[in-house]
C-alpha cells in the first residue's frame, strides 16, 4: 500500500472498505506510524440516485 491515494485503483469515493493496517512507532513515546496493508471493498456506492 506504498502508493499516493490517486495511483490505487479498485474503488472511488464513497465506496465501503475495510482496512488491514499495523501501527509502528517512528521512534519509542513519538509519533505513531499507521499504515495500511490490504484494503477490501465491502460495498460500492450506489451512483443510480434512487
Amino acid at each position: 500500500m506504498d502508493q499516493e491515494p490517486n495511483e490505487v485503483s479498485g474503488f472511488e469515493l464513497g465506496d465501503t472498505v475495510k482496512v488491514n493496517f499495523i501501527e509502528e512507532e517512528e521512534e519509542p513515546g513519538l509519533n505513531t506510524i499507521i499504515t495500511a496493508k490490504k484494503v477490501v471493498i465491502v460495498g460500492k456506492e450506489n451512483k443510480t440516485g434512487n
